[in-house]
């Protein structure tokens, strides 16, 4: 019965230590993973039709400050879009169009829950980042085509569980994805980039 009393014991005073010691860290380095999805409109083309564009994402953090906290994080998604161009009745290009997109994103949040073991965030910043193809499709798009780098502001929200975090983010690209050259494209989408992301990580 002693031999169970300590071993008890000596565990509560390890949760003890390790929620204090969590509630007192103010610096994470921390690992993202999920799901996306992506979308860009054509308000200058009423005969463009695109679909959105399911993907995942990886990335990586560092987390300073409880309230406010300063983030910086890089993340690389990829995802793959339908496009349909209708010239005329009798001249329709259709093809999935696979493209990858990274950034670097700066944050600065708050936290409007903390607790030792469950922490709930906002946050919203900017980011530069980037955006290309896999390959080529019936489209003849390339590299050059896209305008880079790309600009733009990110805001989300997330909950810390323990060494766990869930984030949802939403990204809205300032800078047109594509260049609009008519001569090189034969079309000017006049389009943005946007992305949703489920991102599922732990930090240390």
């Amino acid at each position: 019965m002693k031999a169970k009393i300590k071993f008890i014991f000596v565990i509560a005073v390890f949760l003890i230590t390790s929620l204090e010691k969590s509630n007192a860290q103010v610096f994470w380095l921390g690992f993202q993973a999920g799901p996306n999805v992506s979308w860009f409109s054509s308000p200058k083309l009423d005969n463009v039709i695109t679909s959105y564009a399911p993907g995942y994402q990886i990335g990586f953090f560092a987390r300073y400050g409880k309230s406010p906290y300063y983030h910086v994080g890089f993340n690389w998604i990829r995802a793959q879009a339908d496009i349909k161009f209708i010239v005329d009745e009798n001249n329709i290009f259709e093809d999935r169009v696979p493209f990858h997109n990274f950034d670097l994103t700066t944050k600065i949040g708050f936290e409007t829950i903390h607790k030792a073991a469950f922490k709930w965030r906002i946050d919203g910043g900017p980011f530069i980042g980037g955006s290309t193809l896999f390959s080529s499709s019936v489209f003849e798009f390339e590299k050059n085509d896209f305008r880079n780098p790309q600009f733009g502001f990110q805001v989300g929200t997330g909950v810390d569980i323990y060494n766990f975090n869930i984030d949802f983010t939403y990204n809205y690209h300032i800078t047109q994805l594509f260049k609009g050259d008519e001569e090189d494209l034969g079309v000017d989408f006049g389009s943005h980039l946007q992305i949703i992301m489920l991102k599922l990580g732990f930090h240390l």
